[in-house]
């Protein structure tokens, strides 16, 4: 079982190489994002964590959905580039309408393991409990009813239009009627998979909610690249910046799956979320303020300089000169709403160095040492020792 892992991450990475290949003499095959290839390092990097984790625990549920995931995201890529070349380009190549039809309806297996499998049984490889497994039933009849709908539909088909369905015996009102049954489905089993995953993070303590604070960060930076590119297409720029962070998030998905199930620097977790949220509020603080500045010192000097060249360096220093003590305010309200207990302590340790700067008198020092022990670190027990002076 540990090598059926490892076999299907290298069965994925095949299948990578040959659609880049195939990509090299076909025209790009379309895709959701428009981009060839798009999820081949995100389906690379899930095959890979797949593989690491199912050598460490063969029955590992998470370790089984990434590795089905990646492969079938690698054989959907495979064969939209084949059946793109095969009956755009080289019409003597066999099977390119199989391919096509392989390739329009693959990717729903992805979809359905990645957003649906994979919040309900991470990180432990179960639902939290057995009544959640109706999450997982709803989400395989809808994958049923979807892949019913697409790959048995008579016609051309949608990924494809100029091929028809080798596999149609659905006629195109039955489908649509499966479909529109389906769909819903997909949706509710979604929010069941959201909706376990919530209840298990506020159930959760110690290693447990740091596994999920792992994925839920990697998701979380998913969904806010998604969005920031989805803006980016609306006002027309920067499409290739976006489709880049678009995969990085995609891929930090497995990677941070893997890191929490391998409980590698699991505790890294909160200061990684500690400095992403720090630091992206400094950066939106500062990138507002500069063209605030920009704009308010152009129309300034205007009536003096043609240029903007002033406005532009006034708004340089200004930004430079507002980034440590912003940076440093904002650390500081970060804390304290998020990491309460962390800004407790510092407030307490630095009360307590306040007050002992004059004491002298050794019982209050050990009375006022075990105080703050007890309110910082809240041990148990706590006890001061001190050696007599030998004589």
């Amino acid at each position: 079982m540990r090598w059926l892992g490892v076999a299907l991450a290298a069965i994925t990475a095949v299948l990578m190489a040959v659609a880049v290949l195939l990509s090299l003499d076909a025209p790009p095959a379309d895709t959701v994002f428009g981009v060839p290839l798009y999820s081949a390092f995100s389906a690379i990097a899930a095959a890979a964590v797949g593989a690491l984790i199912l050598w460490r625990s063969p029955t590992h549920a998470v370790g089984w959905t990434f590795a089905g995931g990646a492969l079938a995201s690698m054989i959907e890529k495979a064969a939209d580039q084949y059946g793109s070349l095969a009956t755009l380009r080289r019409s003597d190549l066999p099977g390119g309408d199989w391919a096509a039809w392989l390739g329009s309806w693959i990717w729903f297996v992805a979809i359905v393991l990645y957003a649906v499998v994979l919040p309900i049984v991470f990180p432990t490889g179960r639902p939290p409990t057995a009544r959640w497994r109706i999450g997982l039933a709803a989400g395989g009849v809808a994958l049923l009813g979807l892949l019913g709908a697409v790959a048995l539909r008579t016609g051309p088909l949608e990924v494809a239009p100029g091929v028809q369905n080798p596999a149609g015996v659905l006629g195109p009102e039955q489908a649509a009627l499966v479909q529109a049954i389906a769909s819903p489905l997909l949706v509710l089993s979604i929010g069941i998979a959201i909706a376990a995953m919530t209840v298990r993070y506020r159930r959760s303590s110690g290693v447990e909610r740091q596994q999920l604070k792992w994925l839920a960060y990697a998701l979380a930076l998913f969904a806010i690249s998604f969005v920031v590119s989805a803006v980016l297409r609306q006002v027309g720029g920067g499409f290739d910046v976006s489709a880049i962070g678009i995969l990085l998030a995609a891929t930090l998905i497995p990677v941070a799956a893997g890191i929490a199930i391998l409980r590698h620097r699991l505790y890294d977790i909160d200061i990684l979320i500690n400095r992403t949220l720090v630091y992206a509020a400094v950066s939106a603080a500062l990138l507002g303020t500069y063209f605030a500045a920009v704009v308010t010192l152009q129309t300034l000097l205007r009536p003096f300089t043609s240029g903007s060249e002033l406005a532009v360096a006034g708004s340089t220093l200004a930004v430079v000169a507002l980034f440590a003590p912003l940076r440093r305010r904002i650390q500081g309200g970060v804390d304290r709403r998020f990491y309460r207990s962390r800004y407790d302590a510092a407030r307490t340790l630095e009360a307590f160095s306040v007050r002992m700067r004059d004491q002298v008198d050794i019982d209050a020092v050990r009375g006022e040492v075990l105080d703050v022990v007890r309110t910082t670190v809240q041990p148990a027990h706590a006890s001061v020792w001190l050696r007599e002076r030998t004589r």
